[in-house]
């Protein structure tokens, strides 16, 4: 469970610092022009990672090193203040400093707020790629797209299979049209926070998706299965604020036309949450962390091949695990190497559940109420407890905004519940959940009201 301490502040961390449930929509479908196959970026405050950024001023622009800012909007490039338009060709590179994979790029026009003005947008547009700024390589070519462009938005255009790192990119642009800023979409998690994104559609059953800043973006884990899919174009990218969505063509996962789903993130955070990515060796061992306090909740993948989501829980202690794609209840096991975590290390069996030799593992590490957030530091927003009396009230000493609720006992399924699709409200409606288990679409089942200072569990 998590909650509020209050809203992101200055040097202090809150909640919305490091945590935030979005819903949103996706645009993009396999069916028609190349134009209805459109990333996006989801922007909800969380710091994650950084992109690249440029302003087209029409000349060479290079050397864009360190943390870029992308705030500032260059409108030098027109051929004069009172004209939408730029006549002739825009011809610019930037060099990066070394070679980085770019996965897509985004352009934001000049002109008017009607969407589909074929003023505001180029006759063509073509990215590419280099290593020596003299011999290119074509990544993407848009000749006269004239759909879902806005002054100062950005709309997005993938490079589809580019897998290739290249030191300079370059974008030509041509014809009587307007561009006010492109940024590449090289995301650099160095430049950021870090964390995991967690998304599910809740209109239709689909699959479960993880992604993080630890792995390859092609490495797509889903906690309803035990697989692992590697695919591109599904996450391109995180950023300062959130992270962008591939065209989604494939799976249909995260971003299909006009879905509804819901996306968690987790931004790391010492007291919070943590990553871990290691190699199994079938020895038992410890495997440090930053987490910077006892560990509430594990949850480890194995990321190369087919296994369970091992799950370690404080309320069931180290001799028990649970498998976050199934349904049943706690079973004993060695996986933790009969040792509970500490606030530098978690142990681990010789079981191949989480330690399979040569096998490449990636683990989530949920703090339990840590008091180091808030205006005065002293505030837990983290909390992984027992729902041991039944029906009630639970008191945890913040409002909710995610819970993440299992029978360790018993059979059943992991039900999902945020405050952005909504709690229970006694005598109205139940909570609207979702389980980590399956693949079904959102229900109201569980009648889960919030209170100021926890929840009440009717069900």
């Amino acid at each position: 469970m998590m909650g509020a301490a209050g809203a992101a502040s200055g040097d202090k961390v809150y909640v919305d610092d490091v945590f935030s449930a979005t819903l949103y929509n996706g645009n993009s479908t396999n069916q028609g022009a190349a134009t209805n196959q459109r990333p996006q970026s989801i922007s909800n405050g969380i710091e994650l990672g950084s992109f690249v950024g440029v302003s087209l001023n029409g000349k060479t622009i290079t050397s864009i090193n360190g943390t870029p800012d992308l705030s500032k909007l260059n409108n030098d490039i027109f051929s004069s203040p009172n004209t939408d338009f730029y006549y002739g060709t825009i011809n610019c590179y930037v060099d990066y400093g070394s070679a980085v994979v770019a996965k897509f790029f985004e352009l934001a026009p000049q002109g008017d707020n009607k969407i589909g003005a074929v003023y505001n947008t180029p006759d063509s547009i073509i990215s590419s790629g280099s290593n020596d700024a003299t011999n290119w390589t074509q990544l993407a070519y848009i000749n006269y797209e004239t759909t879902d462009w806005i002054e100062g938005k950005f709309t997005k255009h993938s490079f589809q299979s580019n897998t290739t790192a290249y030191r300079y990119y370059k974008l030509d642009i041509s014809g009587n049209r307007s561009v006010q800023e492109w940024r590449l979409g090289i995301s650099d998690p160095k430049l950021g926070k870090g964390g995991l994104v967690w998304t599910k559609s809740r209109s239709a059953a689909s699959y479960h998706s993880l992604f993080d800043t630890e792995r390859s973006l092609s490495n797509w884990i889903r906690s309803d299965d035990t697989g692992v899919v590697n695919s591109s174009n599904i996450m391109n990218g995180f950023n300062s604020d959130g992270y962008t969505l591939g065209t989604d063509q494939t799976y249909q996962i995260v971003n299909y036309l006009d879905r509804e789903y819901v996306s968690w993130t987790f931004r790391k955070e010492p007291g919070f949450f943590d990553i871990v990515t290691y190699t199994g060796n079938s020895t038992a061992r410890t495997i440090a962390h930053n987490l910077g306090s006892v560990p509430g909740m594990i949850i480890i993948k194995r990321t190369d091949t087919a296994e369970n989501w091992v799950v370690y829980h404080r309320s069931v202690g180290n001799g028990q695990r649970m498998y976050l794609n199934d349904t049943g209840s706690s079973t004993a096991t060695g996986s933790w190497n009969s040792t509970t975590p500490t606030a530098t290390h978690f142990s681990l069996g010789t079981t191949g559940l989480v330690n399979y030799n040569n096998g490449t593992f990636v683990a989530y590490i949920f703090a339990h109420d840590e008091a180091s957030f808030g205006t005065d530091g002293n505030e837990s927003i983290i909390k992984c407890g027992v729902m041991d009396q039944g029906t009630g009230l639970y008191d945890i000493g913040f409002e909710p905004q995610f819970m993440l609720v299992k029978q360790a006992g018993a059979t059943g399924s992991w039900a999902l519940f945020d405050d952005m699709r909504g709690f229970g409200l006694e005598g109205v409606r139940a909570a609207q959940n979702l389980f980590a288990d399956t693949t079904a679409n959102d229900q109201a089942t569980y009648g889960i009201d919030l209170t100021s200072t926890g929840f009440n569990n009717r069900s």
